[in-house]
């Protein structure tokens, strides 16, 4: 999930577990301890600094690890204390009572993620899988004033904060619950469409949307590694009409269609230019690596660059964005000479485009 809204419910995950007849001692530094619970497996976003490479396939990953987690809560747990001169004897500032509200948020941080269309890899570093049920979307911009508001309620009910965070996750459970509800009819529409077109399915993806609980992009998935896509609105019967005037959110809410007019969109993975090329590209070690970034990707066309021949693949999730490099990358066969040092295993590279309109080459990862 996003991290303000894993920073938000970090703080309510916090005073949640706390007693109200046992007070902790450590006043609103249970809510900031929670704050950093529900913000630290973030620090993901500093792996990015070992390289593109190294972040790209390690975001998501050790630190969401239900292994590791506990271990970057103590971290903070004695941080926090630390700072408060938790080490004096009188002091309540103790590091086990900064531990279980940091702990507790960072598990629900962990939770959000996995109940995301981002997913987490719970079992790394021992096993790089990712775990995904995509039943909300990592900035649900509702869910996120919710939390807001209910902020400023624990904040003026200061006697009642640990009922109100209490609250909000017995609510917060319902939502998800609701919006359960939503993606098993979302399933539902892309295997109606199967069986009507009588496909020989290998996987169907239903995928929360950024603008409502009730849109939805659904694919398909077949066993001829095709792609058929569409997005659809559960609740519209009617298709928005967009004109010159219209504006970009309306324009933007037209593309999810009502549910008996859903236009599907198909793509053959391998393209029709290169497709045994493409295939091969695709199979290759490298591209197995790639294999939970790119699950949505399909052939863009085939290029050389830096005098190697590649497939340029491209995620359907991106399709349409202002910033071309999202979900573009290239899977290249080496060169001869390469090919001759046996610099890769089985002749094939990558590469993630940038935003300069250059590829970043993904070497690291071997």
């Amino acid at each position: 999930m996003n991290i303000l809204i894993n920073i938000l419910i970090g703080i309510f995950a916090a005073y949640a577990f706390q007693k109200p007849s046992k007070p902790c001692g450590l006043g609103y530094w249970r809510g900031v301890a929670g704050a950093l619970g529900g913000a630290v497996p973030h620090i993901d976003i500093l792996f990015y600094g070992l390289g593109h490479d190294f972040g790209l396939l390690h975001q998501y990953a050790e630190s969401w690890s239900l292994f590791l987690v506990p271990v970057f809560a103590l971290g903070i747990a004695a941080g926090l204390s630390y700072l408060k001169k938790g080490f004096i004897p009188e002091s309540p500032y103790t590091w086990q009572k900064f531990f279980t509200p940091t702990l507790a948020g960072a598990l629900m941080a962990v939770l959000l993620s996995v109940i995301s269309e981002k997913g987490a890899a719970l079992l790394a570093p021992f096993w790089q899988a990712k775990l995904g049920f995509g039943i909300l979307y990592s900035f649900d911009i509702g869910l996120f004033i919710g939390l807001l508001i209910f902020l400023a309620v624990g904040i003026l009910l200061r006697k009642f904060r640990a009922e109100v965070a209490q609250l909000v996750l017995v609510l917060l459970i319902g939502y998800t619950g609701v919006t359960t509800t939503f993606k098993m009819k979302a399933n539902a529409i892309g295997d109606r469409y199967a069986k009507a077109m009588e496909l020989e399915v290998e996987h169907v993806y239903a995928m929360p949307q950024p603008l409502s609980p009730f849109y939805w992009r659904i694919v398909v998935k077949t066993t001829d590694q095709r792609l058929h896509d569409t997005m659809v609105s559960l609740k519209r019967k009617r298709t928005i009409v967009v004109t010159p005037e219209t504006p970009p959110l309306r324009r933007a809410k037209a593309a999810y269609k009502p549910v008996h007019e859903a236009v599907w969109r198909i793509y053959n993975r391998f393209g029709y230019e290169d497709s045994d090329f493409a295939a091969a590209a695709w199979r290759s070690d490298i591209a197995q690596r790639l294999k939970w970034l790119s699950r949505f990707s399909v052939l863009k066309d085939i290029v050389t660059y830096e005098d190697r021949r590649c497939a340029r693949f491209k995620d359907l999730r991106f399709e349409g964005a202002q910033m071309n490099e999202l979900g573009e990358f290239l899977i290249c066969q080496q060169t001869a000479a390469e090919q001759a040092n046996d610099k890769h295993d089985d002749g094939w590279m990558a590469y993630q485009a940038a935003d300069d309109g250059s590829f970043l080459m993904l070497d690291p990862i071997y």
